[in-house]
């Protein structure tokens, strides 16, 4: 038997640039009700961009958001956004805001202690 099969693999041009990230985001020993956890995003935020010293805030996206109270830990569905160059901003920015976003969930990974 003779077999005539070939193999080819081509690769995908990729924009990491272009791309985000997203991830569950756990957050415990934060007391909250079902009532006050939308309160919570903005203090959510404000803790991944200090973790990753970012500037700018509104790359980071809470996608979804709920007060688990028995367990005492809020979780939340983050998008980290990719970078959009504003030249009025440019001059203010740290290295980190211009990070892909792929880039910045894998340093937060490594900053938060992983999937421990």
């Amino acid at each position: 038997l003779e077999f005539n099969i070939y193999f080819e693999r081509s690769f995908a041009n990729l924009d990491l640039s272009a791309a985000s990230s997203s991830f569950d985001f756990t957050r415990e020993g934060m007391g909250c009700s079902d009532g006050t956890v939308a309160s919570l995003a903005d203090e959510i935020k404000v803790e991944i961009a200090d973790i990753l010293k970012m500037t700018i805030l509104d790359r980071i996206s809470i996608i979804d958001l709920a007060c688990h109270d028995s367990k005492n830990e809020v979780k939340a569905n983050i998008e980290i956004l990719p970078f959009i160059e504003r030249r009025k901003l440019k001059r203010g920015l740290r290295p980190s805001d211009q990070k892909h976003a792929h880039q910045l969930y894998h340093e937060l990974k490594e900053g938060s202690g992983g999937d421990e």
